[in-house]
């Protein structure tokens, strides 16, 4: 995890940008300008870490098995 830490600083300081744009993608980088504050809001949701709970079955309560 640190060597790819490492990797991914280098690659922001000397990499191409379409390589930037790959790292920024798989981090789920999102920047959003807030004109009248003159501010940026800056989120980000890897996706290895997003979680999807919701199964096939949709909202259903969970039920024991053979019922």
């Amino acid at each position: 995890m640190v060597r790819q830490m490492g990797e991914a600083t280098a690659m922001l300081k000397e990499g191409e940008a379409a390589d930037k744009l790959a790292l920024y993608r798989r981090i789920g980088l999102r920047l959003t300008y807030q004109p009248t504050e003159r501010t940026v809001l800056v989120e980000a949701a890897p996706a290895s870490r997003v979680r999807n709970d919701v199964s096939e079955g949709g909202l259903e309560p969970p039920r024991p098995c053979g019922h």
